[in-house]
Parts: structure tokens; sequence; C-alpha cells
């Protein structure tokens, strides 16, 4: 594993891996993938010392944040790790937030809104049909009888899809 570096350099290492990755990608060379990872720093020295981690002591203990940055680029891997003290961890994340935003934000998708707003109408269509009633002639006999028995069929079915819609079941058989 890669000796610790300042939080810093740490960055500067980061942003480097981050564009030999889109530099492997766009020149066709290959591949890469930068992974990150991030965890408490466990104090484990060959001595055994231990940190005092009293909760009554007035300076309780305050552990470090361990990063670590890994890339595979063609044939080669990168590794870059640092060490931040949790005082110091707000004014970093900052930094390192802008860093990922600014590297990660040109590889994102963009999403297909036009699908998305197509479903949700063809949704409000479809709530819009379960309110309102379906008008029933009134007449039962004569020259209109197929369309009303269409129309007493069709608020059946709206009263039973409203009736499931309530129950939050679906609309399967038992």
């Amino acid at each position: 594993m890669a000796p610790h570096v300042q939080p810093s350099e740490f960055l500067r290492d980061l942003a480097e891996l981050f564009e030999r990755v889109s530099g492997s990608v766009s020149s066709g060379s290959g591949s890469g993938t930068v992974f990150l990872t991030q965890k408490r720093y466990q104090y484990h020295d060959k001595e055994g010392a231990e940190m005092d981690i009293d909760a009554d002591s007035p300076n309780p203990a305050q552990f470090h944040v361990l990063l670590r940055a890994t890339a595979q680029i063609d044939d080669k891997q990168y590794k870059s790790a640092t060490r931040i003290p949790s005082d110091q961890l707000d004014g970093f994340v900052a930094h390192y937030n802008s860093l990922l935003h600014a590297h990660l934000h040109s590889n994102l998708r963009k999403r297909d809104r036009k699908r998305e707003k197509r479903k949700a109408d063809i949704a409000a269509v479809r709530k819009r049909r379960l309110e309102t009633p379906v008008d029933i002639p009134h007449s039962k006999r004569g020259s209109g009888r197929r369309k009303f028995q269409r129309k007493v069929k069709a608020e059946q079915r709206r009263l039973a899809a409203l009736h499931t819609v309530a129950s939050g079941t679906s609309g399967q058989n038992t």
C-alpha cells in the first residue's frame, strides 16, 4: 500500500487519477475506473498503544478518517491514501466534494426526461378517468341498449379500480 500523503497532495493525486482515467477512455486505449474508499482510521501500533475512548473524559477520542484512491488503467495500478484528522475534516470535505463534482459531472448520463414525462402524463390521464364518473343514459330499452350496457360495465370497472386503489391491492383475483 502506498504511504499516506498529506491531504492536499492526495487531492492532487486524485485529480491526476481522474485525468488519466478520462484520457485513457477518450483515447480509446482502454477503460479505467477510480475506486474511492473512506473509513475510520484504526490505531494499531506495534507497541499496543490504545486511544482513550472514555466518553466521560473532557477530551474524548477523535478518530482520523482514512481515504484511499486506487485506479487500474490499462495494466498499471495507481494508489494513493491519506489520513485526515477529525478537526480538519470539514475543510477537506469541501475541497474533496468540489473535485468529485468537477470530474464526475461530465461522466454522468443525462436522464431521459421525455420518457418520464410521458409516463407521468399517462398516469395522470388514468387517474382523471378513475375520478370522473361515467355518464349513463336513463333509458334501458330501445336503440341505445348496447351503448347503455357498455357504459354500465365501464362504470363498474371504474368503481372496481377505485376500490383496489383505495385498498392498496393490485387488480388480481384471489
